[in-house]
């Protein structure tokens, strides 16, 4: 592998990276069980190739809640 592919292929790690970040930053002010239900059913009838990375941010979500909920 040439030092050129090696790095695009780091630029394109971190490329991902800050856009995971991104989208669990968006998502995390999802927190009660209402909007959590409510933005899981639009992902559910979305066809975005970022529906399933977005539902499990949004149950993570969603068990931090409980988590938090029962540890009170």
């Amino acid at each position: 592998m040439t030092i050129r592919k090696i790095h695009k292929s780091i630029r394109t790690s971190y490329t991902g990276l800050g856009e995971y970040r991104r989208l669990q930053n968006a998502l995390s002010l999802y927190r009660t069980p209402t909007e959590i239900d409510d933005l899981l059913a639009a992902v559910d009838r979305s066809d975005d190739p970022q529906a399933d990375l977005m539902r499990e941010m949004l149950s993570n979500n969603l068990a931090t809640h409980y988590r938090l909920l029962h540890s009170a």
